[in-house]
């Protein structure tokens, strides 16, 4: 039996769906491995620098002085590692 324009579209987006599900699984767990592997891993110098000068800038009330989104993202990113102390040889 032949199918229906609106059942072949909703099988399409279904199958769409499914596909950008599959992906964003696949991503959230590379990040998650990525995230993992850094985890113990104190901030380099540069970092630090960072985590510094956008931890000073999140509160201040004028909108030009505040960090863009990117930057806090990555701040976010970063700000778990901040207390992790480098070890001595």
């Amino acid at each position: 039996m032949a199918k229906g324009q609106q059942q072949l579209q909703d099988e399409g987006d279904k199958a769409r769906k499914n596909g950008v599900d599959a992906k964003n699984r696949a991503d959230a767990k590379r990040a998650a491995t990525i995230a993992a592997k850094l985890a113990k891993t104190p901030l380099t110098d540069a970092e630090q620098v960072f985590v510094g000068l956008i931890a000073s800038k999140m509160n201040n009330g004028r909108h030009v002085d505040k960090p863009s989104a990117a930057n806090i993202l990555k701040y976010s990113k970063l700000v778990g590692r901040k207390d992790i102390k480098p070890e001595e040889e």
